[in-house]
Formats: C-alpha cells, structure tokens, sequence
C-alpha cells in the first residue's frame, strides 16, 4: 500500500468482510438456537418479540373489544424515527 486510496480500499474491503462474517454467524446463531431467521423481521425488536412470545409459549388473542382496539390504535405514532449521533 503506496498511498491513501490504497489503504482506504483495503479497509473498506476488509469492513465489509468482517461484517458479512458476523451477518452470517448470527443468521447461523439466531437459526440454530430459536429457529427463526431474522431476515424475515423487518427489525430487531420484531424479532426479540417473536423469541419472546415462542419462549414463553403464550398466544396473543384477538382484540374484539372496540374501546381496546381504539386506545391501541390512538397510541401508535406514525412517522420516521432514527438514532443521530
């Protein structure tokens, strides 16, 4: 490595190994000891909620009550969120 380029494309190289090695290894990790793959959770925390509820063997029930149903609903905020450092 003769000059910054160079170096700048070794390490981006090697970043984006080590981080497809993770990937797969906790893809391997998560399949293998929950037997979900989290590539089908659009998040972490879908994912956290789903191991949870197979742990713990509980089934979620239907809302069939309205007044329920509405303070759920009124709860949820819409719109973007992100984590800025």
């Amino acid at each position: 490595m003769k000059t910054i380029r160079d170096y700048t494309r070794h390490y981006m190289v090697l970043d984006v190994l080590i981080s497809a090695d993770l990937f797969r290894k906790f893809r391997h990790t998560m399949y293998y000891t929950h037997g979900l793959d989290y590539l089908h959770f659009p998040s972490l925390p879908s994912l956290t909620l789903q191991i949870a509820l197979k742990i713990t063997s509980i089934e979620l029930e239907l809302i069939e009550d309205s007044k329920i149903y509405l303070m759920i609903e009124s709860g949820i905020r819409r719109g973007l969120s992100y984590v800025a450092y």
